[in-house]
């Protein structure tokens, strides 16, 4: 079953309270929906963006089965991909000077980086910014 704008459908989590609503427009990777009842001291016509798997056709079941599979996110590879680990040793440049620290915490945009050799509380770097540091091989 498929849906379309200006169908009146439920929306809300599955097990979950359910709004009546109408839908307003359809995204690739939601549903913008109007209710057309009061839900939690919203007015009516409040519009909600919602995932397509909370919208529901008013006779029960699942309204949007086919707009799931166009929400893709696609994996981290090459330059996307997170080079660093948490607790790896890593080094850059900053105010003119080359820090070391170990890596905290890794963001998609950035490497938090504490216990720096610069004696700061730690740094917040873009990961394109850091080197990895090899420890020595011992003999």
């Amino acid at each position: 079953m498929s849906i379309n704008v200006g169908d009146e459908v439920l929306f809300g989590k599955a097990n979950g309270v359910k709004t009546r609503g109408r839908v307003v427009k359809i995204n690739a990777s939601s549903v913008k929906v109007a209710q057309l009842e009061e839900r939690g001291g919203r007015p009516v016509g409040t519009e909600w963006r919602v995932a397509p798997s909370l919208v529901y056709p008013l006779e029960g079941k699942s309204a949007l089965p086919a707009l799931a599979p166009l929400v893709s996110i696609p994996p981290l590879t090459g330059a996307r991909a997170p080079a660093f680990r948490v607790g790896q040793r890593v080094a850059f440049t900053a105010k003119g000077r080359t820090i070391t620290g170990t890596v905290a915490r890794v963001n998609s945009k950035s490497v938090t980086v504490n216990d720096c050799d610069d004696g700061s509380r730690g740094w917040r770097v873009a990961p394109s910014l850091l080197a990895a540091v090899h420890a020595p091989t011992r003999p």
